[in-house]
């Protein structure tokens, strides 16, 4: 190979490498735990997770789950007594004290939830399985024992076994109502389990964690398409970014300009009379 030949490659590599740092191209090689934002690679903040690579934004954690820090891949499930009725949550509350219903004098001190219970509700009198005197974890990777049953299964999942999908696109998903156990899902296109099953791993064992696009913040209309979730409109106070997620009008890079226009339609109400129309 010619010494003008070798001069000429590196000139493209330092030319690419350039590009690259000045922010006109990026390649997303972000790691699951972490997603694109600005060219640089961002930790899912707590209370939210980003489950697979190269992703260019974070999911809030799903109903009955939580994830107390930053950088996860997944969320944890709500261990036995305890639970949690809203999404994007860094810790799971404790059920209250519940009394016997056949002698309201005889009290437990906290009620009994099977994991990953997403309400106050599921909280019932009982002797057996014992709930859980906390339930935190200490990194993102690892969750604290959920003690029992599931509230999907009524039973422990490594019991269970998932089926296998025949149809292309399809993959086995954990039924979180009812009596549960497991169905085959349409991934691709599923609005509620889009680009893989939601959840943590403990409810869907080897299968590709996906997003509910119908929880994302702000959003209005929003589908999913090819696994990914496809907004086509925010809901008020919500403006759609460059990134296709919905923003904060408050708290985007669009405030400035948001602001501007509210005040500039403000000025026009008072112009006539001094008064507003």
């Amino acid at each position: 190979m010619s010494s003008h030949s070798s001069f000429n490659k590196l000139i493209i590599r330092a030319c690419a490498i350039s590009i690259i740092l000045n922010g006109v191209s990026a390649v997303n090689n972000c790691q699951p735990g972490t997603y694109l934002s600005n060219n640089v690679c961002r930790s899912a903040d707590p209370g939210n997770y980003a489950p697979n690579a190269a992703m260019t934004t974070q999911y809030p954690c799903p109903k009955g789950t939580f994830q107390s820090k930053s950088g996860a891949a997944s969320c944890c499930p709500c261990c036995v007594g305890w639970y949690n009725p809203d999404t994007e949550q860094t810790h799971c509350q404790q059920c209250a004290n519940v009394a016997n219903p056949a002698n309201q004098n005889q009290m437990l001190q906290h009620g009994v939830s099977p994991a990953e219970a997403t309400a106050e509700a599921q909280c019932s009198y009982a002797t057996s399985p014992t709930p859980q005197s906390s339930c935190s974890n200490t990194s993102p990777s690892e969750c604290p024992a959920a003690g029992g049953p599931y509230a999907s299964f009524g039973m422990t999942k490594r019991s269970l076994s998932p089926m296998k999908c025949k149809r292309r696109g399809y993959q086995a998903c954990s039924v979180m109502t009812g009596r549960g156990g497991f169905e085959c899902v349409d991934v691709m296109n599923d609005l509620e389990s889009c680009g893989g099953c939601i959840g943590n791993p403990l409810t869907n064992p080897g299968s590709r964690l996906g997003v509910d696009c119908s929880a994302l913040p702000g959003v209005n209309d929003v589908r999913c398409v090819q696994g990914k979730c496809v907004i086509s409109s925010c809901s008020d106070g919500f403006q759609l970014s460059d990134k296709g997620t919905c923003e904060s009008r408050e708290s985007g890079p669009h405030r400035a300009q948001y602001m501007g226009h509210h005040r500039k339609r403000h000025h026009a109400k008072k112009a006539v009379g001094g008064h507003d129309l």
